[in-house]
């Protein structure tokens, strides 16, 4: 016999056969627990988070989740969508609930305003939320302008930036040299970030917000990579990656063996075929012999406002877009 229950709640049943003919002994008891009414969904998939044609807006969207945390079909009708953003002490604050459609657009930043941005959704019925998925991260709002320069000084952060695993466990670290052993920061700053892997051909990005280049002639990237030297050449690989915004490119790829001088090496790359576009940079490193790949002082100027080096003081790396400049300090 079943029971009038509540609905939308977990319920035992108990069974028990019994023969007939007005013979009284029972057969053997099966009981289960069953939800009876409108489950859980599982949770939103396929998160994607855009900037709108308007600085400071996004879309966010979803597909829409098939069936309960059980595994059973569920109605599309019955569920509502709650999008949650993060405060200041990483508590998720609500942006919107009680959403009906896959799909939202709202203004993320005030007017004037640039940053990384990234949003946390969840499913609901009437039996409660699913569980969270994260939107990517993604650079809104007003872009920073030139000079940008980011030297990660004692381990903290000028402009927002982000990171994201490619391939396998790897992560950058923004960091004071006090809390890594055997390297110092290239500008005496005491910070540096770095990736850290420890298997071969792992990867992860640290990436910048947005950043104009409209109005200048000749931008160029310069940064100051590490050279281990310690027990076998460095095949660590840092590749420069430019979104504009409608294609990503990789404009310069450094393997860290290439570079002439141990420790740190200043790296310059040409920008100039973005100089009319808003781009956002990502430093990927991929894991070769060693398990951290090195990065510091970053400056993204006019050519004009970079202090020269001479012809003797540089390479020109003809294949990969770049001009290696041995000895950084």
């Amino acid at each position: 016999m079943i029971s009038p229950v509540c609905p939308s709640a977990q319920e035992a049943l108990d069974a028990l056969a019994e023969r007939s003919l007005g013979k009284t002994d029972a057969g053997r008891e099966v009981a289960d627990t069953v939800y009876v009414g409108i489950n859980r969904p599982t949770e939103p998939l396929n998160v994607k988070l855009v900037e709108t044609d308007e600085e400071g807006v996004v879309t966010l969207s979803w597909d829409v989740p098939e069936t309960d945390v059980d595994g059973l079909p569920v109605d599309p009708a019955v569920i509502t969508y709650n999008v949650y953003g993060v405060d200041a002490d990483y508590n998720l604050e609500p942006v919107a609930e009680d959403i009906t459609e896959n799909h939202l657009t709202f203004r993320a930043l005030p007017e004037g305003v640039g940053d990384l941005v990234e949003y946390y959704l969840a499913a609901e019925t009437e039996s409660g939320e699913s569980s969270y998925t994260k939107s990517p991260m993604v650079a809104v709002g007003t872009p920073d302008g030139l000079p940008w320069k980011e030297s990660f000084a004692n381990g903290g952060l000028t402009y927002p930036m982000g990171f994201r695993i490619l391939e396998g466990i790897a992560r950058w670290y923004v960091t004071h040299e006090s809390l890594v052993y055997d390297f110092n920061a290239s500008d005496g700053d005491r910070g540096f970030a770095y990736m850290l892997s420890t298997t071969p051909g792992h990867s992860a990005e640290l990436f910048t917000g947005k950043i104009t280049l409209k109005g200048s002639e000749h931008p160029v990237l310069m940064f100051d990579t590490y050279n281990i030297t310690w027990s076998e050449p460095d095949t660590n690989v840092l590749e420069v990656r430019v979104d504009d915004g409608t294609t990503t490119e990789t404009a310069a790829s450094i393997s860290m063996e290439s570079l002439e001088t141990p420790e740190w090496n200043r790296v310059t790359v040409d920008l100039e075929k973005y100089k009319d576009k808003v781009v956002r940079l990502a430093f990927v490193g991929i894991h070769g012999s060693y398990y951290n790949t090195l990065l510091d002082n970053i400056v993204i100027d006019e050519l004009s406002g970079i202090e020269s080096v001479t012809a003797s003081e540089a390479e020109v790396c003809a294949e990969n877009g770049c001009i290696v400049i041995t000895g950084a300090e």
